[in-house]
């Protein structure tokens, strides 16, 4: 029974390292004769890219996040200088 212990790439070659029977092995993947399987959603329409690319839309940006900040902080200090 082989399993895969770790893998990696140095210098641009995969490197998977394999334990077998208490023998430590190394095997060097060519990456350059892998051919890439092309996604399903590339179109963005459906899947986890779409949740990604909605989840981004939806959150506030930095500057909009600091405003909120400011406003509430201000009000807040307002209310306590009252109590």
């Amino acid at each position: 029974a082989e399993k895969v212990k770790q893998s990696g790439e140095v210098n641009g070659i995969d490197m998977q390292v394999s334990v077998r029977e208490d023998n430590l092995e190394v095997h060097e993947v060519d990456t350059a004769n892998v051919d890439e399987i092309a996604s399903v959603d590339e179109d963005c329409s459906r899947g986890m890219k779409k949740w990604i690319l909605e989840y981004r839309q939806k959150r506030p940006g930095l500057k909009v996040l600091q405003q909120n900040i400011d406003v509430f902080i201000t009000a807040h200090e307002e209310q306590q200088e009252r109590v």
